[in-house]
């Protein structure tokens, strides 16, 4: 059993000692290491965020598709900071509000996936437009509050890019995603 020891000095020299079991705490760091190399091996884009939406947690695959420098500032990645460089919006070129974003969607207890995931274009910090699949679900805690939420973010800039080229080609048949 894992354990941990601490000990203070009594006034009158003896020595109180303390044993704690550590067991969960190493258990706990396990599942999170392991969660972390499971998020690292994706290749969609993982965004962890705490319920006021600023994010705790990228994989490598966000960093790369929106072009994150390996040692970019973390206050980019704060909400408002985010809600800028984004700027994210519809298909149809529209900004969209910040209450639409996926994060503010999934922590007000939506869960986007399936024919609820999203399409939007945003720009990455380099300045280029992509199109992003959104699918997310928020976080829970053991009574079944939201604690932040979960967001997986797939480049469908190909894919939109040949439905576009056939639409303009008079084909009715779009290519599957």
């Amino acid at each position: 059993m894992p354990i941990e020891l601490s000990a203070t000095l009594l006034s009158t020299a003896h020595l109180l000692g303390f044993v704690h079991d550590i067991s969960a705490r190493i258990q706990a760091e396990a599942r999170a290491s392991e969660l972390e190399a499971i998020f690292e091996a994706m290749t969609e884009g993982v965004v962890v965020f705490d319920a006021r939406g600023e994010v705790r947690y990228t994989n490598a695959a966000y960093r790369s598709l929106m072009a994150l420098e390996a040692d970019f500032d973390p206050s980019l990645l704060q909400l408002d900071q985010r809600f800028e460089w984004l700027a994210v919006r519809d298909l149809a070129g529209r900004t969209l509000p910040r209450e639409q974003l996926a994060s503010q969607q999934v922590l007000r207890g939506d869960r986007l996936s399936g024919t609820h995931a999203m399409d939007f274009i945003c720009r990455t910090r380099k300045g280029t437009d992509i199109i992003v699949n959104i699918s997310g679900t928020p976080v829970r805690d053991a009574v079944g509050q939201i604690v932040g939420g979960v967001t997986v973010l797939r480049d469908v800039n190909r894919q939109r890019s040949l439905n576009f080229q056939h639409a303009r080609r008079g084909r009715s048949t779009p290519v599957a995603e």
